[in-house]
């Protein structure tokens, strides 16, 4: 019993310990720029984990429930993709959804779309993704919403090209 109370006591401070309740829709609306974006996931905490094939990853590196990735060319492996474009996955899911209410409350619905996403091991794509333009942003574009089973992804783009993208995937 006092074993399972140490346990207990040791997850709590570790998952007590983590900024990742400290994220909101603030903390994204000013991405607009590589450095903003390294700004942001550095002061955040979180670590440095791979630069390749046109994207910089970065991952919240104690309990590993954020995972912040940024396109650094327009093109990867021949599949189309837009520098500046970013996204966020939490693997808790009241961080993602803190986020989502405020972007509802502040943002304007745009739209649904499917939407692939490109990371440095594989193609995805994420099914009903709900976007919205947020005039008080400085980001280009929108920012998406979907959930999966094990997380909640925020995605922002600066043009709408899933249609092309689906196209060059369908054809391989």
């Amino acid at each position: 019993m006092r074993f399972l109370r140490r346990l207990i006591f040791v997850f709590g401070f570790i998952c007590g310990g983590v900024n990742a309740q400290d994220w909101s829709f603030d903390d994204l609306r000013n991405l607009d720029s590589k450095e903003a974006f390294i700004q942001k996931v550095n002061e955040k905490g979180l670590s440095f984990d791979f630069e390749g094939n046109g994207i910089l990853l970065y991952y919240e590196k104690e309990v590993q429930i954020i995972l912040a990735k940024y396109q650094t060319e327009t093109l990867i492996n021949g599949m189309l993709g837009y520098e500046g474009d970013w996204s966020f996955s939490f693997y808790r899911p009241e961080i993602y959804q803190d986020i989502y209410t405020d972007v509802q409350k502040q943002c304007k619905f745009s739209g649904v779309s499917d939407f692939v996403s490109l990371d440095y091991t594989s193609e995805s794509k994420l099914k009903n993704v709900v976007f919205y333009s947020c005039p008080n942003s400085t980001y280009e574009g929108k920012i998406g919403f979907v959930k999966t089973d094990k997380k909640g992804i925020i995605v922002h783009r600066k043009k709408d090209y899933s249609e092309e993208l689906f196209k060059r995937l369908e054809k391989q």
